[in-house]
């Protein structure tokens, strides 16, 4: 039992640290004022809540892990990628990016 509640504190860090990662995104984005990249930040924050929405509603049970990959790879792809230009920056990005996700799939 006490394992359980200990994942469910590291996941629940993990959700506030990308969460902070997006606010900082979405806050740069609006002193731009780049309404593009500012619903980008927005829609990644909706795409959060998913995962518990699906749960509440539908029932439907997504283990902590797959949980952590998709947000992973959200944050890595919409706002790192879109937003904070890493797919002009780094040249690789988006091979990179899909690689590791396909492997931890």
């Amino acid at each position: 039992m006490r394992l359980k509640w200990l994942k469910q504190i590291e996941k629940n860090f993990f959700y506030y640290g990308m969460a902070a990662i997006v606010g900082i995104s979405l806050i740069i984005s609006c002193l731009r004022m780049n309404m593009e990249h500012v619903f980008l930040c927005i829609l990644t924050l909706i795409l959060f809540m998913l995962p518990h929405v699906l749960n509440r509603w539908l029932k439907l049970y997504i283990p902590s892990v797959m949980e952590i990959v998709i947000v992973a790879f959200i944050v890595c792809g919409i706002v790192l990628g879109e937003v904070e230009n890493f797919f002009v920056r780094f040249p690789y990005w988006d091979t990179i990016l899909h690689t590791v996700n396909g492997v931890v799939c």
